[in-house]
């Protein structure tokens, strides 16, 4: 009887440390996410300034505004999509995967839209960007 209760004791701890571990990564991936997100808002917020400031000087032409609107709106829209991804994960709406792709599709935004800011922004005008 004893043997019972201490096996039946040990398989409550091991369930309940299984399930507490699943839970903690579930809460490190949305921490995780959120940091990612934080990061690389802040850097478009870096590169939106420079631009903006640029323009109104009168620095960035026309097209050169076109095309670096047309790729901030791409990775706002990825940014977006990336939030609603991890709000449905956090709903059990959806898998870490999604979201994951859905990262993936931003950071590919960003990295478009820092290469254009590198190749059209004068040295002496970029900001250091993460």
């Amino acid at each position: 009887m004893k043997k019972k209760v201490v096996g039946i004791f040990i398989m409550a701890l091991i369930l309940g440390l299984m399930f507490g571990c699943a839970a903690n990564v579930k809460d490190q991936f949305a921490y995780g996410t959120q940091g990612t997100l934080s990061t690389t808002l802040g850097t478009y917020k870096l590169i939106n300034n420079t631009f903006t400031d640029l323009r109104v000087q009168g620095l960035i032409t026309d097209e050169g505004w076109a095309q670096y609107d047309k790729m901030a709106n791409k990775f706002l829209d990825e940014h977006i999509k990336v939030s609603k991804a991890m709000a449905a994960y956090k709903r059990g709406e959806t898998t870490a995967s999604a979201v994951d792709v859905a990262i993936g599709l931003m950071q590919e935004a960003l990295r478009e839209l820092r290469s254009y800011y590198i190749s059209t922004i004068p040295k002496d005008k970029q900001q250091p960007l993460f």
